[in-house]
């Protein structure tokens, strides 16, 4: 909670939650249909905003996207969901092709968040075809945190391969494909769940009600 905000109210708690659980369904159109209406009766929840830009991401009708950065953008500098909107938002522009836009949104985030490994990667990611040598840091930055990410070590071969430098490219493809039969390692794409935590709709806690004395 943000201090001095406003505490959610029950059916602003309730919807989001719904919305929230039909996400990890992956039924998008529904989550749309609770939050989209939520949004109209609740403009000043951020978390509402910021999940509804989510579905909208996810769902990718021809209007959605021009929707869901309208939308993130007037959270970014909203201090429950700002960071988590950056990210989004910088992960939208990546998947569209404005690697020049995404880039300076996910450095950020990745510098806020020095644990995540998917603002690593997809940092690295936001480099990869104009720059690889500065992508290259961002790619074994996400593989250190995060060892079992398929995707970074692809990351490190396909940096490695554009600077010329085969050896240690071969040696990137090769962990790259050793995990491959690890039930344990992931992949980070542009799918929901596989974007990374900070990419997934969020939940609303009810407020605690007061210990009577």
């Amino acid at each position: 909670p943000v201090p001095g905000a406003a505490p959610p109210d029950a059916v602003l708690v309730e919807a989001t939650n719904t919305a929230v659980g039909h996400m990890g369904r992956y039924d998008f159109q529904a989550a749309i249909d609770v939050l989209r209406p939520l949004a109209a009766t609740h403009p000043a929840s951020a978390e509402t905003t910021f999940n509804l830009a989510v579905a909208l991401i996810n769902r990718q009708r021809p209007d959605d996207a021009p929707e869901a950065e309208q939308r993130l953008r007037t959270v970014l500098d909203h201090p429950a969901v700002g960071t988590r909107a950056r990210y989004a938002l910088g992960l939208l522009l990546l998947y569209q092709g404005r690697d020049a836009d995404a880039f300076p949104l996910l450095s950020a985030v990745a510098a806020a968040t020095p644990q995540d490994p998917f603002a690593a990667y997809f940092t690295g990611q936001a480099r990869l075809a104009t720059a690889p040598a500065e992508a290259l840091p961002w790619f074994e930055k996400a593989r250190t945190l995060d060892p079992l990410l398929r995707s970074a070590s692809y990351g490190v071969f396909q940096a490695e391969q554009r600077a010329g430098r085969q050896a240690q490219a071969t040696a990137a493809l090769a962990v790259f494909e050793s995990l491959d039969t690890d039930p344990r390692a992931r992949m980070a794409e542009f799918k929901y769940t596989r974007m990374g935590p900070m990419a997934e709709a969020m939940f609303v806690e009810a407020p605690v009600a007061p210990t009577p004395r």
